[in-house]
């Protein structure tokens, strides 16, 4: 399936934006030395997103098997059954060299495929903690990278000789656009202070309820506002883009986003966390507590660590003296300017050209 002398690599992973971004920007550092596909669920974010980004795509069926009662569960085996035999099809047609694996449920199935059909399986880890499919497929894996290397001091003795704490992933245009021209594109006052408030694609109401209380008419706040609703809650959403004020259901340009703001109010989810600190974008963090293992929770508090964030309970996020906070500490340029140095040191810079250039030397002695 491949061009001679230019191997191919599956990347998989998906169910969230958060496993897919990763594998995206991966990409760009991997297309002129592999051929790329990306397997995923058709039914997830990461059709569109990797079609979006010039991959060609194949489905993959796969469920998540961390569910409650036995039928669902049941109905998890049986969807994922059915993947693992899509996945073992695709790998015999497409015959790549290495397959790499970006978490989500749908790695499982062709990670599993990949051990079946002796095809090497490289494994990405973007959270603090080992995900469900990444767990089950580590000790098939011939490499783990670590989105956040300390997690190596937590992983078995045999995991962790394979591992490498490479950092996560981030797409080469985060922290590379223009503060001035990023605001002149948003319709924003270069002088007055920015937010950037946004919950992942489908939202974070509580996030939102925050925003609004920010924008509302009438309020007392003086800031600039970058609002991402969320598609499932835009339609709730009843204030409207203005001088000063962006409000749309999904962020296309998150570079220029992150670029224009001085401080942003976000979930905690790996991707989110490497993206901040690349564009150096201090951040009040509000984890969700409906992630598996607590995953945003322990992203938070390494980021917390390095200076670069404040994290906030959501329970908290209602209240005035929270969102004061928030507009005081949206006001400190000087607080703000040690935690922009501070973000940056949350998470390794530069990890997608550094798992692609291990990837290189490995696939080099594996190859034929």
């Amino acid at each position: 399936m491949s061009e001679p002398g230019k191997p191919l690599i599956v990347l998989t992973g998906g169910g969230t934006a958060g496993h897919v971004s990763p594998a995206l920007a991966l990409a760009e550092c991997l297309s002129d030395r592999f051929e790329l596909v990306f397997a995923g669920s058709p039914y997830g974010p990461e059709k569109g997103l990797a079609l979006a980004a010039g991959l060609p795509f194949v489905g993959v069926m796969a469920a998540g098997l961390a569910r409650k009662g036995m039928l669902a569960r049941a109905r998890a085996l049986a969807v994922t059954g059915w993947g693992l035999a899509q996945a073992s099809a695709q790998l015999r047609r497409l015959k790549p060299k290495a397959v790499v694996g970006t978490g989500g449920y749908v790695s499982g199935p062709v990670g599993w495929a990949s051990g079946q059909l002796h095809v090497p399986l490289y494994l990405l880890e973007p959270d603090a903690r080992l995900g469900v499919a990444n767990r089950l497929l580590a000790g098939r894996a011939r490499r783990l990278f670590l989105g956040f290397p300390d997690l190596q001091d937590a992983l078995p003795e045999a995991l962790r000789r394979k591992s490498v704490g490479t950092g996560l992933p981030v797409r080469q245009a985060i922290g590379q656009v223009d503060r001035t021209l990023a605001r002149h594109r948003l319709g924003l006052d270069p002088g007055r202070p920015v937010l950037l408030v946004f919950g992942g694609s489908l939202g974070a109401k509580a996030l939102n309820q925050a925003a609004e209380r920010l924008a509302e008419p009438g309020s007392h706040f003086d800031l600039q506002l970058i609002w991402a609703t969320g598609r499932r809650y835009r339609a709730e959403t009843h204030i409207a883009s203005l001088a000063g004020r962006v409000v749309v259901p999904y962020i296309d340009d998150m570079a220029g986003a992150m670029a224009a703001a001085d401080l942003a109010l976000t979930r905690s989810g790996a991707g989110t966390v490497a993206e901040l600190a690349q564009a150096g974008l201090p951040a009040v963090l509000v984890p969700s507590v409906n992630v598996s293992d607590d995953q945003q929770i322990e992203n938070a508090r390494r980021a917390a660590l390095s200076g670069g964030a404040v994290v906030i309970e959501e329970t908290a996020l209602g209240e005035d003296a929270t969102l004061e906070r928030i507009v005081g500490l949206l006001g400190d340029r000087e607080t703000l300017a040690a935690m922009s140095r501070g973000i940056r040191r949350a998470v390794p810079l530069g990890a997608a050209q550094r798992i692609a250039e291990i990837l290189a030397e490995d696939l080099l002695e594996v190859l034929p």
